[in-house]
Order: C-alpha cells, then structure tokens, then sequence
C-alpha cells in the first residue's frame, strides 16, 4: 500500500539494502553500476529489474 509518507519503514529500507545484491548491481558516488560479461542482454535485463524493484518501494 503506498503512503504520502516521504521516508521508508525499516522493513523498505531493508530491502532496498538487499536489492543492488540481489541483481547484482553496485552503487558508486552516486551511480548505477552494471558488470558486462559475455552477454549485454542479460546485464541490461538486471538492470531493468533493478529499477522495478526500487520502484516498487514507493
């Protein structure tokens, strides 16, 4: 359920803190950084699914 609240509970907070790990995502001063292997798509697909979940927060 969204809120006007403009802070996260403890409980988003915390997910937001295991997010980047799960699709493998780093955060560095202020960026988004994606490791590229072998295959572009797959990296672009966590991306994306990165974002989705941040989003979903709100």
């Amino acid at each position: 359920m969204q809120t006007s609240r403009q802070s996260l509970s403890k409980k988003q907070d915390s997910f937001l803190q295991d997010i980047p790990v799960t699709y493998g995502i780093e955060l560095y001063d202020g960026m988004l950084l994606v490791r590229v292997g072998d295959d572009l798509a797959e990296a672009i697909t966590r991306l994306v699914r990165f974002a989705i979940a941040v989003a979903n927060l709100w």
